[in-house]
């Protein structure tokens, strides 16, 4: 069961989800789907507005907290870039919309990207991360083993993802996954979370220990730290 519904002038969209596992009412908020207010089965409906005025407050406030974080509404579709800006390894992708028959493509041409086909934005979302998942995998690995190898570390396996809230981490068999979004910063800034990964190849914590290996890694650590704290507006919005 999926409705809209407006509890009253000025509220946001909300959506009523019907969950055959859910014990309780609970309220949902995604950048991908907006406000949602998941029942058990069996509940009366129309309680549902009367439920999303009482936690109005809590909606404004956390709403607020992702629309500054994205750049976006919770549940409005993401506009395209007009490129891709990976500025870890220099290059520009300039990105070109021709919506028409049949489902959506993207044609790499020239060092161009080509969006052809229906305009469904998360078939053309996953388009995008698509192509900037092979970027990521032919930089990011060879980057790392590099400074490892600088380092004098070893490097078990390392993989690719597209983590929300992390740039890359390391687990306890060494394993090191780099965020694709890591493209989009500066080398600079790049290498420093590779790095700081590498270090956690001797410390899994945040020790004393482990902060002086980030330093004879990389001198300049804590200013790097706070630039990346200011990272996250050099991802597009597209990929919240």
């Amino acid at each position: 069961m999926d409705a809209d519904a407006k509890d009253r002038e000025g509220a946001p969209d909300w959506r009523l989800k019907v969950s055959p596992r859910a014990r309780r009412v609970t309220l949902r908020l995604s950048m991908a789907e907006g406000l949602c207010v998941v029942v058990p089965r069996g509940f009366d409906a129309r309680r549902a507005p009367a439920i999303v005025a009482e936690r109005a407050d809590w909606i404004a406030r956390h709403m607020a907290r992702m629309t500054a974080r994205y750049g976006r509404a919770p549940g409005v579709p993401p506009s395209l870039p007009g490129g891709l800006d990976l500025r870890a390894c220099g290059e520009i992708w300039p990105l070109d919309v021709c919506p028409g028959p049949g489902r959506p493509r993207l044609v790499q041409n020239a060092g161009r990207l080509l969006l052809a086909g229906a305009e469904e934005a998360e078939a053309r979302r996953e388009l995008l991360l698509g192509f900037l998942r092979r970027r990521a995998a032919a930089v990011l690995p060879p980057l790392l083993r590099e400074l490892a190898a600088a380092a004098g570390e070893r490097v078990g396996a390392v993989t690719v993802r597209n983590q929300k809230t992390r740039w890359a981490s390391c687990s306890s068999r060494g394993t090191i996954n780099c965020n694709c979004r890591l493209l989009f910063l500066p080398p600079g800034l790049t290498r420093y979370v590779l790095l700081h990964e590498l270090a956690h190849l001797r410390h899994m914590d945040h020790s004393p220990a482990f902060w002086g290996r980030v330093a004879e890694l990389d001198p300049d650590w804590r200013g790097h730290e706070r630039e990346l704290g200011r990272a996250g507006p050099l991802v597009p919005p597209f990929l919240a």
